[in-house]
């Protein structure tokens, strides 16, 4: 059955795999690459540009080359299984094609009882997509808000078709976002304050619900310097934990979500330790995240939810450290809580 498919079905898979993918002419010169292997060229780890010298051995440029050339001279599959550090580890596999003589590169990120591979590598392509299958329908539904507002018989419609056409435009913007997911830019950082994305964040997220079967609890510190940030991508990510929290106290009686500010000036980045004192809280009374799921939690398309995707938190995650910032979390019986960590401004921003 494959064999009577169109070479664009093909083509158009290969483009969507999240692994990064090339093919090489005999003469290793670059005919094809797939949406991730351009993303990760794009991090300036290769330079194929016509000219140019593979670089040292001993450096990823210099080990690629030395890979297509043994497969190329050998005509024969070669993997290259010594791990390639850079940023994180990886393998190269090149596929000698006999008949067509091209070579088909994959590269694979390896996962270590140490390490997870980037959540970033793993979902290379998958924004490009979202942000595609998104855009049609959300320009739609911002012209028949605007077209309600129009019409509007009160300040109550006029109101609400603003709501929904102002929400269609952050949708948007975050797709933009997310077409880039793996290098996603800020876009535009403004000083702003935490307390007010919270209570912007909690108005949008509200407005999603059918019904809320939770009480909420506000409590936001008054006295919160500002930030610098995104005011769209950390409002997703308040969004995201609202979700989860919505999702944690399903059923219960007695749910209830909590959404808390605090300035914690024992808080640092774990990896540059950077002082992140401006706290977001997110907490529940739910029965707690599943132990199995917690070495993963912040990669993507891992989830307990039967419906999920498993991106949430991995966004979160990647949002969080474009601010220089971090998310961690405690999780027990009828208590769980993430916290969105943040530095606070500074004179140079």
């Amino acid at each position: 059955m494959s064999a009577d498919l169109p070479d664009r079905i093909f083509l158009a898979a290969a483009d969507h795999a999240v692994s990064p993918l090339w093919v090489f002419s005999p003469q290793l010169d670059l005919i094809w690459s797939n949406m991730a292997a351009q993303e990760w060229q794009g991090l300036e780890r290769l330079n194929f540009d016509a000219g140019t010298p593979p670089g040292a051995p001993d450096t990823v440029s210099g080990v690629f080359h030395a890979i297509l050339e043994r497969a190329r001279d050998e005509r024969r599959d070669v993997t290259h299984r010594e791990p390639v550090a850079y940023g994180e580890p990886f393998e190269i596999h090149v596929r000698w094609s006999g008949d067509d003589q091209w070579l088909v590169v994959n590269l694979i990120a390896l996962h270590t009882p140490q390490r997870e591979a980037p959540a970033g590598l793993q979902a290379l392509g998958f924004g490009r997509m979202l942000a595609h299958e998104l855009k049609n329908p959300l320009a739609s539904i911002r012209g028949a808000a605007q077209l309600i507002e129009a019409d509007a018989e009160s300040e109550d419609m006029a109101g609400l078709a603003v709501s929904i056409r102002e929400d269609s435009d952050r949708i948007t913007r975050l797709a933009d976002h997310w077409s880039q997911v793996g290098d996603i830019d800020l876009a535009a950082p403004q000083r702003d304050s935490v307390n007010r994305l919270s209570v912007d964040a909690l108005d949008n997220w509200k407005r999603g619900q059918v019904r809320i079967a939770a009480k909420l609890v506000q409590q936001f510190d008054p006295s919160l310097p500002d930030i610098h940030g995104d005011a769209d991508l950390l409002g997703q990510c308040l969004i995201n934990l609202l979700d989860n929290a919505a999702s944690a106290v399903e059923g219960l009686d007695s749910a209830e979500i909590q959404i808390l500010t605090r300035f914690d000036p024992a808080a640092r980045a774990p990896e540059t330790g950077a002082a992140t004192p401006i706290t977001l809280i997110v907490r529940d009374n739910g029965p707690g995240i599943d132990p199995v799921i917690r070495p993963g939690l912040f990669t993507p398309f891992v989830t307990s939810k039967p419906a999920g995707e498993g991106l949430g938190l991995a966004f979160c995650a990647r949002v969080m450290a474009l601010h220089d910032g971090w998310i961690d979390y405690h999780s027990e019986r009828g208590h769980t809580e993430f916290r969105l960590r943040l530095p606070r401004l500074t004179e140079t921003d």
